[in-house]
């Protein structure tokens, strides 16, 4: 077997799906079966039971004890390439971050505007997803770090991510105290000082494709944070939500749907910016905190990383003394 044939055994593992191990691999469908058989073949046992559809699928008994095993490996696997290039004393000058496709901010936009200003001929591949999802890809190496957003009550104290990895960091970049919901100027309610959500049902609300529940979706997902939040606030429950998905990298084609009245946008990391035809009016009955960090690991000696840390670090010093808070 090889590292080829692995990555597609563990797609499915990860996606409980062919075809969809096939489409995020970019790999053919038929390709990925042939990986997972030939691995089979030379363990000597079945890892997969198979459906009669590329989507229907189960772990076998073999599969659920050795699939864990071959995920553990993976990741030494990439840790050893990662320290070889390390120790030959290659720059690296491109960095893979983690990012989150919302209408508002973490900080993500004027670090990354920072960080190419000083640093011209260096590049950031970004990677968009949850939170969640995004951690997990710093932890094993596939990131060099992420942007992430977490909501807690007022009075919890903020998540300290190097309890889940002694090896991960985080540093503070934005805080949110207020539930927004962007609308249309012309909505009747967007005169109002703050809102009461249980008026907008039945109103459409636009989220991110990365919002989106899904059944064959990294099992490692939680529900999308944004989703339930809004949920909560306006009294449904899950999936009762009239919603419309849109490519948040589009902002200004969300922006202009919101504008004209199609749908409303909830919002908890909205930063105060003015936006055309928009209002967002603070949602009532909201008692916890929004906060965004960016969380790295201590044992990667990028020095490209390094310089971005340097802009985060930089970025989250002015954040903490325009809004006069101190790091918790």
């Amino acid at each position: 077997m090889n590292f080829v044939e692995l990555e597609s055994v563990l797609a499915v593992y990860y996606y409980r799906s062919f075809k969809e191990a096939s489409r995020q691999t970019a790999t053919s469908l038929s390709a990925v079966s042939k990986h997972v058989s030939r691995v089979e073949q030379e363990l000597g046992v079945k890892l997969y039971e198979r459906g009669t559809k590329a989507t229907q699928i189960s772990l076998t008994s073999a599969g659920g004890r050795i699939l864990p095993l071959i995920a553990q490996s993976m990741v030494s696997y990439r840790r050893i390439i990662k320290e070889a290039e390390r120790c030959r004393g290659a720059e690296e000058r491109v960095i893979k971050i983690g990012y989150l496709p919302l209408i508002g901010t973490v900080g993500e936009n004027d670090i990354i505007a920072d960080f190419y200003e000083q640093h011209p001929g260096k590049e950031i591949d970004l990677t968009g997803g949850y939170s969640k999802d995004l951690l997990e890809l710093v932890t094993v190496g596939d990131l060099d770090g992420t942007f992430i957003l977490s909501v807690n009550d007022a009075q919890e104290p903020v998540t300290d991510w190097s309890e889940r990895d002694s090896k991960l960091r985080f540093i503070p970049t934005t805080t949110n105290t207020r539930f927004y919901v962007g609308m249309s100027e012309r909505h009747p309610l967007a005169s109002r000082t703050s809102i009461d959500l249980h008026q907008l049902k039945g109103e459409r609300f636009v989220f991110s494709p990365t919002q989106r529940t899904n059944a064959n979706q990294n099992p490692l997902s939680s529900r999308p944070m944004q989703v339930s939040c809004t949920e909560e606030l306006v009294g449904v429950g899950p999936g009762e939500l009239d919603s419309v998905f849109m490519d948040f990298k589009q902002k200004a084609a969300v922006l202009r749907f919101v504008a004209d009245g199609q749908g409303v946008l909830p919002c908890i990391n909205y930063e105060g910016e003015k936006i055309a035809g928009v209002r967002f009016v603070p949602a009532e009955h909201w008692d916890r905190v929004a906060r965004g960090a960016f969380v790295y690991r201590v044992d990667n000696h990028s020095r490209t990383l390094s310089n971005f840390i340097d802009c985060v670090r930089a970025f989250s010093q002015r954040h903490l003394k325009k809004t006069g808070r101190s790091r918790a």
